[in-house]
């Protein structure tokens, strides 16, 4: 019962955010220009001032996992070589198999993801995640632009996404944390504690807005792909995942962040990038859609079963 009632406590409050993001926008409580606004300052401002705080004032050198940072990146890119290996094979329009590639490897692991470890494990959860994440989000929207590639031979359109991720603000934020703290450098008292007022609402504002942007009346057409998609991304590569780290002794913290990094539904961005590359982006939103929604059960069961274990 114990390990239940931590499974719940650590992943059910996240959907209750989603939710509540969910009802208020189908209840006409907030519009879609909130929504785009609010997902705008968390994305520019709240997020990014939590994760250059967290890495600031931290020590860098010993927040750097090493084994945690090459089983991210490397299982990412075997995840994404398998999927272009195999899928062409069963889905041979481009545009589509793309768009199914692209939903089954870029997992959410910031939304989702960074409020998953802060239950689990708490700041130095959130420490370690702030270190990997400087490889691992210019790595998702490099490899997500490099396959839709196929579906729009542009140059310039491949230049304009290679910039916008250049210009992350969650890179940017995370590059001058480490700045900051390998040079023991720290802003005034002045700076910091506005700061950590955006810091502190950069979570529930993250679950919020991904609620508020589910639209499940878009799940239709390709619902089977979709749930193929799905089960890919919240099963089948998390279980290999966090496999390789129970084979290599990870510790609670580095397992709760392997989790964080493989186990969420697709991201929000996928979308967007499906859109500007011409691959197919109805498609895209039903596997965000769908892979969110069943989420909810595959995080729980994950958490659950790794507590019975003890590995978090």
């Amino acid at each position: 019962m114990e390990d239940l009632m931590f499974s719940l406590n650590a992943v059910t409050p996240l959907f209750l955010i989603v939710l509540l993001g969910y009802v208020l926008k189908r209840r006409g409580f907030i519009d879609d220009a909130f929504v785009n606004t609010a997902t705008r300052v968390c994305f520019f401002v709240a997020l990014p001032c939590m994760l250059f705080l967290t890495i600031m004032q931290s020590d860098f050198g010993e927040a750097f996992d090493a084994p945690l940072t090459l089983l991210s990146v490397g299982g990412t890119l075997v995840s994404l070589a398998l999927l272009r290996l195999f899928t062409p094979f069963f889905i041979k329009d481009i545009s589509v198999s793309s768009a199914f590639i692209q939903t089954s490897f870029h997992a959410n692991s910031v939304l989702l993801g960074l409020p998953l470890i802060y239950n689990l494990v708490g700041q130095p959860g959130l420490t370690k995640t702030a270190a990997v994440l400087i490889f691992m989000v210019p790595l998702l929207n490099i490899l997500s632009v490099l396959i839709l590639y196929e579906n729009k031979q542009h140059n310039s359109v491949k230049g304009l996404l290679l910039k916008k991720i250049a210009a992350n603000p969650l890179i940017i934020a995370v590059v001058l944390g480490i700045v900051c703290s390998l040079a023991r450098l720290r802003p005034p008292q002045l700076l910091i504690t506005p700061l950590s007022y955006m810091s502190d609402m950069a979570m529930g504002l993250a679950l919020f807005t991904l609620g508020a942007s589910v639209q499940f009346k878009k799940a239709g057409a390709k619902l089977r792909l979709a749930l193929i998609s799905s089960l890919i991304k919240l099963i089948a590569i998390p279980v290999a995942a966090v496999a390789v780290a129970c084979c290599l002794r990870f510790d609670p913290v580095q397992m709760a962040v392997t989790l964080a990094m493989f186990a969420g539904p697709p991201a929000v961005v996928c979308f967007p990038l499906a859109y500007q590359m011409g691959a197919d982006h109805q498609f895209t939103s039903q596997a965000i859609v769908l892979g969110t929604a069943i989420a909810a059960l595959t995080m729980f069961g994950f958490v659950f079963v790794l507590r019975l274990l003890g590995f978090v």
